[in-house]
């Protein structure tokens, strides 16, 4: 399980930053490219919200420091601000993680939210959060590298 907290709007002078918080769970890897699904949810300040599934994969760097690129789909919901142009939004992005030897991490992640041209409207937006990895269930440490 990850928690994340930060902000997003933070990239955009034009935008108004908010809060951004949220939870993902991830699995280990299904596929010989080491290819982890993850589904989570974040909050943004005025009620807007995103609950996504997604990939992940982890590149260690060194035998604590990780560099894992995600990519997501979801649906998206407003609330009061943020409008990105429709309810259905991709997000990419990378975290940098250092992995302690209880298997917890400790990370940043940037990340970009947008409906990839599908409405008329895709302002798209930035989110930058620290990131902290939880293991739950068996050992997390699956690197085969």
């Amino acid at each position: 399980m990850v928690l994340a907290a930060g902000g997003v709007g933070l990239v955009d002078p034009t935008e108004a930053a908010q809060g951004a918080y949220g939870f993902e769970f991830r699995v280990r890897p299904l596929t010989s490219w080491l290819l982890s699904p993850a589904l989570g949810f974040t909050f943004f300040g005025q009620d807007a919200h995103f609950a996504f599934a997604g990939l992940r994969r982890d590149f260690w760097a060194t035998e604590r420091w990780t560099f894992t690129p995600a990519l997501d789909v979801g649906a998206y919901d407003r609330g009061n601000v943020l409008n990105l142009g429709g309810e259905v939004q991709f997000r990419s992005g990378l975290e940098l993680a250092h992995r302690f030897g209880n298997d917890m991490r400790l990370g940043v992640a940037f990340y970009h939210l947008s409906n990839g041209g599908l409405d008329d409207l895709n302002p798209g937006t930035e989110s930058v959060v620290v990131t902290f990895g939880l293991p739950v269930g068996r050992a997390a440490d699956y690197r085969t590298d």
